[in-house]
Formats: structure tokens, sequence, C-alpha cells
């Protein structure tokens, strides 16, 4: 009689023992590794920027010098280039100088925080003729009062 009692108690804290065991796992291991598995997912921005040239030089240009401003509808950073050069890293505003008299193309491309990339960038063209000028003309069109969509250390 005293071995059955001690396997029924045996028995009884095994099933006790078991009963914490899962619900321990269930209230605190299964969240918790549920949350540090998610932690560290950020979320996700799939849809590009819109890039806004908000000051330009006149166009026709009588300057050999270029002064552009720009923005973005999300925080990120820019690309430009100028006729047929590749983009490369640039802030607003972006200036050129000793352009040649001709066509000159101006583009502009914001990426967003999240590296998604604004695929119709924007664009200016113009025509800067010098001859006879005394190249005062350098910033005609739009002012660098910036449309502050987003303005802050981040640009």
């Amino acid at each position: 009689m005293y071995r059955e009692k001690e396997f029924k108690m045996n028995l009884f804290s095994a099933i006790i023992l078991l009963l914490c065991i899962v619900t321990f796992t269930i209230l605190v291991i299964i969240p918790n590794a549920v949350a540090d598995h998610f932690s560290g997912i950020a979320p996700t921005d799939i849809f590009p920027p819109d890039t806004i040239i908000i000051a330009s030089p006149s166009d026709p240009s009588n300057s050999s010098s270029a002064l552009f401003g720009f923005n973005s509808t999300e925080l990120g950073k820019f690309e430009c280039k100028l006729d047929e050069k590749f983009f490369s890293p640039c802030t607003s505003p972006k200036s050129f100088s000793n352009l040649q008299d001709g066509k000159h193309d101006f583009y502009v491309r914001a990426i967003d925080n999240f590296g998604n990339v604004d695929l119709s960038a924007a664009e200016f063209h113009w025509l800067v003729s010098t001859a006879g000028t005394d190249n005062t003309n350098l910033f005609v069109s739009g002012d660098l009062q910036f449309n502050n969509y987003f303005a802050g250390p981040d640009r």
C-alpha cells in the first residue's frame, strides 16, 4: 500500500510538473521567441519617392553657371547628373559652373531610406548662351525658399 501511494504521488507530481512546463512554454517562451524573431524586422516601404525640382535657371540662360533646388516626398538622399554623365550623390541646392554654351540636361532622383529609387527622375532642360553677356544671371527662375516637405538632418 505504501508503494501504491508513493506511485500515485509521483504520478500526480509528474502531471503537475508537466502542466507547469507546458503552461510556462505557452505563456513565456513562445511569445518571447516570436517577439525576438520579429523584433529585427523593420517596416517595409515598397513605394518609391517622387522627386521635385523647385528652383532652376532661366531657359534660355546667359550664364555659364546654374543652380538647382529640389526636394522629395520622402526622407532619404539624392542623386544628380548633368548631361550624359552618370548619377552621383548630391544635395540641394546643387550648383554647376563653367557650363559650355549649348543645350544642357539636369536630372535628379530621390532614394528613400528603404532604398526605393524614383524611377522617373525629375529633369530640366535648358539652353546656355553666354555670347556677349556678362554672366551675372546666375539664378533667375524659382527661389531657394524650399518647400520643406521633410527638412531635417537626414537631408
